[in-house]
């Protein structure tokens, strides 16, 4: 028998793990900052060293490539809508096929394979009902997250080997990977652009992503009063934080609603397209179209914010990007706030790197170290102040001053 199908795991390795899991279980009952990821993390390299290598590549291929298209078909037909009627009841296959307009027995094979996922509960032969994954997916922008990585995202990285052939796997200055996936010569923002349905999924995915998550925002991750409230100066400008490309407002709805208080006027930015596709932001945030390619307009606001947007970019796009808020900033009182992934040079977390992949299938940018923020951020005239994390959060918030 192949030695590679049979599970010869390290016995102490496999003691120490169960050791870190019983400490980490612990401190997650205790509430402990970070214990809940911890334990995830630890349960992960269990079942990686438990599994056998052909067991290990059948779940990538068989079982969760075909949970992806089974969620997928599923909100298609709307089954975890019909599902969540009649008070989120139990509900038979029959019952449900009969609500979605589907085959009966193509609606119990797909709630067999949701049930075997854990996606929804089998409370017994025949009979399923919601679970909170199930849950969140008839959620708008839970729902359109998983919408969009599978409808855009995916063709990507189903093309993603060929194109890397092809550029005798070099790096480049942008990836062009959606391109080729779509046959399409511009950008995924041309895209959506052309398709308003899907720039409203992506908007949705945009807001969700970082749902369950801990904030930039919240107590404990950016000191908000001290590093960005208690400085703010109307002699500069009324405004006190700009969202540059910052989709429907959803950062600065945020903002808003957790810290009420805080003087100065709210700036929400994007394309004229974004911006006009807005149904519902609070009347106090001020809507202003803006191409960030160019200069900035609103000058000597307190903080400028770029959410998951310099990831999108090249570093030569994104320097340019940067390069037009300098002229708009006041030296020792203006900044930017740059959320994203901080990939660490050691140990990384497979979400982030996943995210990496991920997005350059979507745009030319990446996820960026460390080291390369610092690099990308060398510019004449800018400077790190400090780059703040929380362990329940994916993203970092790198604050930056102007030096010169």
């Amino acid at each position: 028998m192949d030695p590679t199908t049979i599970a010869h795991p390290d016995a102490s390795a496999v003691a120490r793990l169960l050791s870190s899991i019983r400490t980490h279980g612990i401190n997650f009952h205790t509430n402990a900052p970070g214990s809940r990821e911890a334990l995830l993390e630890s349960l992960k390299s269990l079942t990686s060293l438990l599994e056998t290598p052909n067991e290990s590549i059948l779940k990538y291929m068989w079982i969760e490539s075909s949970h992806h298209a089974v969620i997928r078909t599923a909100i298609e037909m709307k089954l975890f809508e019909r599902m969540a009627e009649d008070s989120a009841t139990t509900k038979t296959d029959e019952e449900l096929a009969v609500r979605c307009k589907g085959n009966s027995l193509l609606v119990a094979r797909i709630l067999r394979h949701l049930a075997a996922m854990g996606t929804v509960i089998e409370t017994s032969a025949r009979n399923y009902r919601l679970n909170p994954l199930s849950t969140a997916l008839t959620m708008p922008n839970y729902r359109d997250t998983f919408t969009f990585c599978f409808d855009v995202i995916r063709p990507g990285l189903q093309v993603l080997p060929t194109y890397l052939k092809e550029r005798y796997y070099q790096e480049g200055e942008g990836f062009k990977v959606f391109n080729k996936a779509f046959n399409y010569p511009g950008s995924l923002f041309a895209y959506l652009v052309e398709h308003p349905k899907l720039m409203s999924t992506f908007n949705n995915y945009m807001a969700g992503r970082n749902q369950g998550l801990v904030s930039w925002m919240d107590t404990g991750f950016y000191p908000v009063e001290e590093g960005l409230a208690a400085g703010f100066d109307m002699r500069h400008s009324p405004t006190l934080l700009v969202d540059v490309g910052g989709g429907n407002g959803h950062d600065l709805e945020e903002f808003r609603e957790k810290h009420p208080k805080v003087q100065g006027s709210l700036v929400l930015q994007d394309l004229p397209e974004v911006i006009n596709d807005i149904t519902a932001l609070d009347a106090s945030i001020q809507r202003m179209p803006h191409d960030f390619t160019t200069l900035q307009p609103v000058k000597g606001a307190r903080a400028y914010f770029l959410h998951s947007v310099l990831h999108d970019w090249s570093d030569e796009k994104a320097r340019e990007i940067l390069k037009n808020l300098i002229p708009a900033m006041v030296k020792e009182y203006s900044k930017i706030l740059i959320q994203e992934v901080v990939i660490p040079d050691k140990e990384a977390n497979a979400m982030t790197t996943g995210l990496d992949w991920a997005l350059s299938c979507a745009v030319p940018g990446r996820e960026r170290t460390e080291l390369q923020w610092r690099e990308l951020l060398e510019l004449e005239g800018l400077a790190i102040v400090k780059i703040w994390s929380h362990p329940q959060s994916i993203e970092s918030l790198i604050e930056v001053e102007l030096v010169n």
